[in-house]
């Protein structure tokens, strides 16, 4: 409710910066009341302030006390584990080994020889390596390249108090294990961190949820009750610890219990170990080490006897949040009012309709931008705790340098709505804007925080530069005299259209993965494309003017897809789509048709009650189809409905050229577009089956969201992949009180495969909105987008005999109906094994 009150206010915000625009073009010169300017500045003000809370604030204060009552999820890792160097140690996977490591391998992999006083670590296994801790670069990176290489020093490192050294175990050529010894300065104990290699080096991890009893190290013995947790530790050794009911209390977590039982005798692999000892069992209900600290908002870490735990609550940490969404809108919505509340307080003068509408103007569209920057944030906050389990990561920090951003090129637009700027010289504007704009860079930094600068960063701030530069550039000098609203030529969209085009080349040439790039050039041009669209469109055009802007703007798309197929055909292709349908509208009635009478009730409103109904009925059968039908009908009917979208946009144009034709007007290109997706509709088939013909990337793309079963041909990896992407796509089939229209709540969701939670930012983001927000808030068809990028990492077809498996499978999940995979491609693929299948004797 408070939303909608909010979008009620935004809505009317919208209705007067339309009438003061409006009454600008009537009377420009036209005073404004004072108390008018001051009612914008305060509204502005006001929606600013509630954007605060209720596109971000209100869902994370809400959910982090339903999470905290329900049970909340904490994610525990291992740090560290404390050994006494009372005698040799070694380390290993084997069941002897007194720190024994996860998987297979050696079964020693090194050894901490104690002789005396003095301490030495030393490889015991020819893949692994030690070096010291002191390392240049990342410990990836290092032991990437010497995993690869296979070569290094062999020699023992000694290991005085205070100092480290790294072993690093390889599995051929890549990393399986790192360990990191430390001597500690003042007991008779090393400290030992394990970090197994999953695509980078991560320490031993658990999700359990509040109440849970856990027992973590080695031991054989099961409790009832309690859950196991086997983790490198000295063999023997366990820890009880009780998870409190608010894990972000760390006074709360109990105080757990070391209990030690004596190993089992057992000779290692090195004939200098002594034997193992046999002492009684030692139980101690405290520990001078056991204690909890605070390390951040919702991170405990926690030394429980002989281990050194980091326990970070998966809740939305409600304070930050409101935090950063206040920061982000102080730096984004500042300039706007302070110019509205000077111009309330300006003399008549200076207190134009026109200034006024330009403030109104930009009033909209920075309570817009601020709503939707305190929204992504907090999605951000959730992404980093989703991912890197910290509450402001690498993606908060973006978005609010973002803000940062935002502010000043609002800033610098600001400062030329005012008329003494406004009509001056192009090369003094350009200077007040970019004065502006850094004035307001260096309020947003203080305000904000002062980032770290990269290559992204740096991109942004040129972005934050043009866009508060471009208008006026676009724009040339403004005619003489205060009164005149007029504009210079605009630059024409063949222009655009053909830099786009070499934009996309020279990118593909010198950086094909700079998905910046990408990105900018696929909105480009769709801004292009619509200017090109109108200019088509329009009545007073020639046709050669016509067929070069149509030819430019295909030119543009293809140099686009080139460079990024996907991308092109997610934002470019749809987009254009919409474009078409706006340059459409702005031809049937634009701004300069004002002085003829009756044109907007007589036609365009025509035109916008037929694709308005036709929109409404399109989204109401989508949702509730989204509503009533099951996982197993949104899976079989998602992707061919996906396909049918070129016939709904051909019908849409149909409607449009009919009422341009009942009007008499130029209804052609309306029929032209309707063929062109008509036609692109009757093609799909063949589309698709050259598309999923080819061995590359995008060929397996399109093969896995357009033929489910089409992974099982050739890579059993790949339709694992995508089954597991289902899975998570999907909500949980539990008894409480999740429906799809509340969704599970934010924070709610749990994603455990790590190739979704890996593109948890991209791809699988609108599904992660959907499964938390419902389709209250998010469109259901946004699941579908949780498998387009599947598959990724195969390496070709798999051998002769893995395909015949694979066929196999294929033919049983078909008859069984459980994936469609069609029968056309399981007989080329029994086809192309014949002579092989006839050779081993299977038929």
């Amino acid at each position: 409710m408070s939303i909608a009150f909010w979008l009620c206010g935004f809505v009317g915000l919208v209705i007067a910066a339309v009438v003061a625009s409006a009454r600008a073009r009537a009377m420009p010169g036209d005073v404004v009341a004072r108390g008018a300017a001051f009612a914008a500045a305060v509204a502005c003000a006001g929606l600013a302030a509630g954007a605060i809370w209720l596109w971000g604030g209100t869902m994370a204060t809400t959910a982090r006390a339903d999470r905290l009552r329900d049970g909340a999820l904490v994610r525990l890792s291992v740090r560290e584990i404390a050994v006494p160097i009372d005698k040799t140690i070694s380390a290993g996977h084997a069941d002897a080994a007194t720190v024994q490591l996860p998987g297979t391998g050696a079964a020693e992999v090194a050894r901490v020889e104690v002789t005396g006083a003095n301490v030495q670590v030393s490889a015991s296994a020819p893949e692994a390596w030690v070096m010291p801790a002191e390392i240049p670069g990342t410990l990836a990176a290092v032991a990437i390249a010497r995993c690869k290489s296979g070569e290094g020093d062999r020699r023992a490192y000694a290991l005085p108090p205070g100092a480290a050294v790294v072993v690093i175990e390889c599995d051929g050529k890549r990393p399986a294990n790192a360990l990191t010894l430390r001597r500690d300065r003042t007991r008779a104990e090393v400290t030992v961190a394990v970090q197994s290699w999953r695509g980078h080096f991560a320490p031993p991890q658990l999700t359990v949820r509040a109440g849970d009893v856990l027992r973590i190290g080695s031991g054989d013995d099961a409790v009832p009750g309690v859950t196991g947790w086997d983790v490198p530790a000295e063999h023997g050794t366990s820890t009880i610890v009780v998870v409190p009911s608010d894990p972000t209390d760390c006074n709360a977590w109990v105080e757990p219990t070391l209990v030690s039982k004596p190993p089992a005798p057992a000779a290692t692999p090195s004939s200098s170990t002594p034997p193992a000892a046999t002492a009684a069992t030692k139980q101690t209900a405290s520990n001078p080490r056991d204690h909890a600290v605070g390390h951040g908002p919702n991170a405990c870490d926690l030394d429980a006897g002989v281990f050194a735990l980091s326990a970070v609550t998966l809740i939305p940490d409600a304070d930050g949040v409101v935090d950063r969404n206040a920061r982000a809108v102080i730096a984004i919505v500042t300039p706007i009012v302070m110019l509205l509340f000077a111009l309330a307080l300006a003399p008549p003068s200076l207190r134009r309709s026109r200034v006024i509408a330009r403030g109104l103007r930009l009033a909209v569209l920075a309570v817009g931008l601020a709503a939707l920057v305190c929204w992504r944030l907090a999605w951000a906050h959730r992404i980093d705790m989703l991912r890197d389990l910290v509450p402001a990561g690498t993606r908060v920090a973006d978005n609010v340098f973002a803000a940062v951003a935002i502010g000043a090129a609002l800033a610098g637009l600001a400062v030329d709505t005012l008329d003494g700027v406004h009509t001056a010289p192009t090369w003094r504007r350009i200077a007040s804007a970019l004065g502006a704009w850094g004035i307001g860079f260096v309020a947003g930094i203080i305000v904000a925080g002062v980032p770290s600068l990269s290559s992204l960063r740096l991109g942004v701030i040129g972005m934050s530069i043009v866009t508060a530069v471009l208008p006026i550039v676009l724009a040339g000098r403004s005619k003489s005299g205060p009164l005149h609203l007029g504009r210079g030529k605009q630059v024409a969209p063949e222009w655009k259209l053909a830099a786009i085009a070499i934009a996309a080349i020279a990118a593909r040439a010198l950086a094909p993965h700079l998905v910046f790039a990408k990105l900018g050039l696929a909105y480009f041009l769709v801004f292009a494309g619509h200017a090109a669209l109108c200019v088509a469109l329009a009545a007073d055009t020639r046709l050669l003017r016509r067929a070069l802007v149509l030819a430019l703007l295909a030119v543009a798309a293809l140099a686009l897809a080139r460079f990024d197929a996907g991308v092109t055909l997610a934002i470019a292709g749809v987009g254009l789509a919409l474009a078409m349908m706006v340059a459409g509208h702005d031809t049937m009635y634009h701004a300069a048709h004002a002085g003829k009478l009756g044109v907007l009730e007589r036609e365009h409103a025509r035109l916008l009650a037929v694709h308005g109904l036709a929109a409404i009925a399109i989204v109401v059968i989508a949702g509730v189809f989204a509503l009533i039908a099951d996982d197993r009908d949104l899976i079989e009917s998602s992707t061919d409905a996906a396909l049918y979208a070129p016939l709904v946009a051909a019908a849409m144009f149909a409607l449009a050229a009919a009422v341009a034709r009942s009007n008499r007007r130029a209804w052609v290109p309306w029929l032209a577009a309707a063929l062109a997706a008509f036609a692109l509709w009757g093609a799909r088939d063949s589309m698709i089956e050259w598309a999923t013909g080819g061995s590359g990337v995008a060929s397996q793309r399109v093969s896995a969201v357009v033929e489910p079963g089409y992974a099982v041909l050739r890579d059993e990896r790949k339709f694992a992949a995508n089954v597991s992407a289902w899975r998570e796509a999907a909500l949980p089939a539990t008894n409480d009180d999740t429906d799809r229209w509340s969704g599970q709540g934010y924070f709610g969701a749990r994603v455990t495969d790590p190739g979704v939670l890996h593109s948890v930012a991209n791809d699988y983001f609108p599904v992660l909105v959907a499964r938390e927000s419902g389709v209250a808030r998010a469109g259901r068809v946004a699941r579908a987008r949780a498998r387009r990028r599947r598959g990724r990492d195969g390496r070709g077809s798999p051998p002769s005999r893995e395909r015949r498996a694979s066929c196999a499978l294929a033919c049983r999940l078909r008859r069984r109906c459980l994936v469609r995979v069609p029968a056309a491609r399981i007989a080329r693929c029994v086809a192309a094994d014949r002579h092989q299948l006839a050779g081993d004797g299977h038929r």
